[in-house]
């Protein structure tokens, strides 16, 4: 579904849409998204009774963000930093607290390293609810919308694609 409409107006119709598909027999609802607040504010007023996961990719970037700030951009201190963060914060249940105390160890006392690492401990912890990957994983479900986007480029590409298409 695509409108070019704001998300306040998009989000009744994707609403409605979901209805239409079965919304009501669901048993579990799943809302998986990336971390934009208006993303999340659809969801929460047009699904309020489904699990918000958030995107594990995007948490993944904000990741590498994070051990760039702290070890310095593209080292191999924060490559390493950031691929046991990901791993822990994928496969533990704890793994977030985890990767939040470490990162606030490491912390600069000060300087624009300190702010650039600070913003992405607050994306965290402003998604916290929507990261708890093993359980989600536990649970059978997805956590990265890879295989929704591939969907749709796919669907999406072949139909405009075709000949005589713009």
């Amino acid at each position: 579904m695509a409108t070019l409409e704001p998300a306040a107006e998009f989000g009744p119709l994707l609403r409605a849409q979901a209805f239409r598909r079965g919304l009501a027999l669901a048993k579990l609802v799943v809302f998986l998204g990336d971390g934009a607040a208006w993303v999340w504010e659809l969801a929460r007023v047009n699904f309020p009774m489904a699990v918000f996961i958030l995107d594990f990719f995007h948490a993944a970037e904000h990741l590498e963000l994070l051990a760039e700030a702290l070890f310095g951009e593209k080292t191999d201190a924060s490559k390493t930093q950031w691929e046991q963060w990901a791993k822990v914060l994928k496969e533990q249940p704890d793994g977030l607290e985890i990767v939040l105390r470490e990162a606030r160890q490491a912390l600069p006392r000060r300087g624009l390293r300190r702010e650039a690492a600070l913003k992405q401990i607050a994306y965290f912890e402003n998604n916290t609810n929507r990261m708890r990957y093993a359980e989600y994983l536990a649970r059978g479900l997805f956590i990265g919308s890879g295989v929704i986007e591939a969907g749709c480029k796919t669907v999406i590409g072949l139909r405009l694609k075709q000949s005589g298409m713009f």
